[in-house]
């Protein structure tokens, strides 16, 4: 799925993530995953509601205080913030 990212497979790749998102929507792999798609792309508006739904289904995780730092690094960037 990443490895269509940055070429003409990018449509392709936000199809599979959300496809995969849809399947598997309580897995964490799956979902960031998904997150890191549409970042790639430049969708951060997704990316951040995609890190956001792992923080909601996984807060005690040991790598949700690293996904909440991806939150406020793209909050810059996403169009709802501005």
């Amino acid at each position: 799925m990443l490895l269509r990212v940055g070429s003409r497979g990018s449509r392709l790749a936000l199809t599979q993530a959300e496809r995969a998102c849809e399947l598997d929507p309580l897995c964490l792999v799956v979902g960031s995953s998904g997150a890191l798609v549409h970042y790639l792309v430049g969708d951060y508006d997704s990316a951040i509601a995609a890190y956001e739904r792992f923080v909601e289904l996984a807060p005690d995780d040991p790598t949700t205080t690293q996904v909440k730092e991806r939150i406020k690094l793209l909050e810059p960037f996403a169009e709802s913030s501005g």
